[in-house]
């Protein structure tokens, strides 16, 4: 591990309402704060997908900066699309749509990009990181996704589903980040805080025991140095 203050942890806080950031966060083993962000994220349609996500990442982590009380704190934000044929698929607005985004997802490849950024308000320095995830999804009938979306779990997510449900099981297959699928890739965060948080490097067996999975990808990942810095 390296530390930038021996001492103690950094003082992490997240800039996401999302409750499956929260649960992901919580595999680093390592206490931090939830402050809630809004953005226009409507503003961005005109962006390049995978250079949105890190514009929105950048801009969640950097707009909280007043709301802080501790300058020390360094402050995650976090963005997360599906792009299906270069069109970006967000979160459903009704079950109809819900069902149609599925009934193109099914059977079919597309891409998962996650923004990341963490800030540093002292410094004004925020570092920053895309990760991206091929998946392939398994083929079902339209009456699957009607019953899925039914069951009102795909209503708050990005491409109306949930890699981890169980019960719908919507994807066959994956190339990259499991987690990043759910909404925070954690060795790609990992790469942004180990210079400067006391953060346990055991990051990709502990994100293996909690989302019960194996992953060969980690080795490759924790070599990326396409770390970006950018002062405010």
């Amino acid at each position: 591990m390296t530390r930038k203050n021996p001492s103690n942890y950094c003082n992490l806080v997240l800039a996401s309402a999302s409750p499956r950031r929260r649960e992901l966060l919580k595999i680093l083993g390592v206490p931090f704060a939830v402050v809630t962000s809004s953005v226009n994220e409507q503003s961005f349609n005109h962006c390049d997908p995978e250079d949105m996500v890190i514009k929105l990442a950048r801009l969640k982590a950097e707009m909280q900066t007043d709301q802080l009380n501790n300058t020390d704190a360094v402050v995650i934000g976090a963005d997360t699309i599906v792009v299906h044929q270069s069109s970006v698929l967000g979160k459903p607005r009704s079950n109809a749509e819900a069902v149609d985004m599925l009934e193109r997802l099914a059977g079919e490849f597309h891409h998962v990009h996650t923004g990341l950024a963490v800030h540093f308000p002292d410094t004004g320095i925020t570092l920053e990181l895309r990760a991206t995830t091929i998946v392939r999804m398994r083929e079902f009938t339209r009456q699957e996704a009607k019953d899925y979306v039914a069951s009102g779990d795909p209503m708050d997510k990005a491409g109306s589903y949930a890699i981890q449900n169980q019960v719908f099981a919507p994807v066959e297959s994956i190339q990259g980040c499991y987690a990043n699928v759910v909404g925070l890739p954690l060795c790609h965060l990992y790469l942004l805080l180990r210079e400067h948080c006391d953060i346990d490097s055991r990051v990709p067996e502990r994100c293996q025991a909690a989302l019960q999975i194996e992953c060969h990808e980690h080795p490759q990942i924790l070599k990326n140095r396409n770390v970006v810095g950018v002062a405010e």
